[in-house]
């Protein structure tokens, strides 16, 4: 279960009537009156149990506890200071040292009409939905969000059928997220600090023989917009001595008359999916289509050696919940 929710974790999550009050991206659990109760909140990240105690008023995991994957772990649906719900899940701590960690907050698509399991309108049938299951245990329903999915989407994560698993279907502006990737010499952050704007991603390499960085700042672009162009960073040093000083570096700042940076020149536009989800991007300059990835080529076999990236468990019940309304979408 814990791998199917990871698997769909939204990378790039436009609803301009939304107001939100985003939270910091600190890799840190929610506590509190921020902590909504529902069946879908998941602890395997404070060592509080994931069970129907667990951190945010017990879940899903009461099932079956957090298994043998050691990586840190959370999904807890909260709510900001302005209303607004969102499902909060984390993979990885630095504090712990992973190397590579992901916090994610996506918005639930609107109340009251539907949910995955535990109201009147649940997707998912069975002993979480339609109303009842762990809804008698005193849990609050696992919401929809602004992304889509099926529920068929625990058995098939990686189906570069979006519709099925969900991937690449989010709402770019119903999220805020960060995501590090760090090793000796290198080091990488998507920052998505606000849901109405586009990412800064940062990129240094540090070795003997050359340094480089990189950085594109879209975080004052909003989705509606593509005319206007991400401040740029780009810069390269060989540290060679055979080579005369100056000779092998390179400095994008040096080009300003004429560069063409169409980094941040693109745009959503709402979808037909959950929360504005399955939208269409079009770019001024170049394309990437999303909905045309293959999902499969970003597992490793030798990482996955339980589902070796293609046999995936079904939870029943569980099955749809995150990938399609939970945690699904991204890009």
């Amino acid at each position: 279960m814990r791998y199917f929710i990871t698997a769909t974790v939204s990378l790039f999550l436009y609803d301009s009537r939304s107001v939100s009050a985003e939270f910091n991206l600190n890799f840190q659990p929610q506590t509190g009156t921020a902590v909504v109760a529902s069946v879908a909140n998941i602890d395997c990240f404070t060592g509080a149990g994931g069970g129907m105690m667990g951190h945010g008023g017990g879940g899903m995991m009461g099932m079956g506890g957090c298994g043998t994957d050691t990586t840190p772990f959370l999904q807890q649906v909260v709510r900001d200071a302005a209303g607004n719900q969102y499902y909060h899940v984390i993979i990885g701590d630095p504090a712990r040292g992973s190397n590579f960690a992901q916090e994610v907050y996506i918005q639930t698509a609107a109340s009251g009409t539907a949910c995955w399991f535990g109201c009147a309108n649940a997707r998912v049938g069975g002993m979480m939905g339609g109303g009842g299951g762990m809804m008698g245990m005193g849990n609050g329903p696992a919401p929809l969000t602004a992304s889509a999915g099926s529920a068929q989407n625990d058995r098939s994560p990686l189906s570069a059928t979006e519709a099925v698993s969900g991937n690449g279907t989010g709402n770019p502006a119903r999220v805020h997220m960060r995501q590090i990737n760090n090793e000796t010499g290198f080091g990488q952050e998507f920052l998505k600090a606000r849901d109405a704007f586009k990412p800064k991603i940062t990129q240094t390499i540090t070795t003997t023989e050359m340094s480089s960085v990189f950085s594109v700042g879209m975080d004052t672009i909003g989705y509606s917009t593509n005319n206007v162009s991400a401040p740029i960073i780009n810069t390269l040093v060989i540290n060679n001595p055979n080579i005369p000083a100056g000779a092998a570096n390179f400095d994008i700042a040096k080009f300003t008359a004429t560069r063409n940076v169409t980094a941040g020149k693109y745009t959503y536009v709402l979808g037909a999916g959950d929360g504005g989800s399955f939208g269409t991007y079009t770019y001024v300059g170049g394309n990437f289509d999303v909905y045309g990835m293959e999902w499969a080529s970003f597992c490793s076999p030798a990482q996955n050696t339980v589902s070796g990236c293609t046999a995936f468990g079904g939870g029943g019940g569980m099955g749809g919940g995150m990938g399609g309304g939970g945690m699904g979408g991204g890009m």
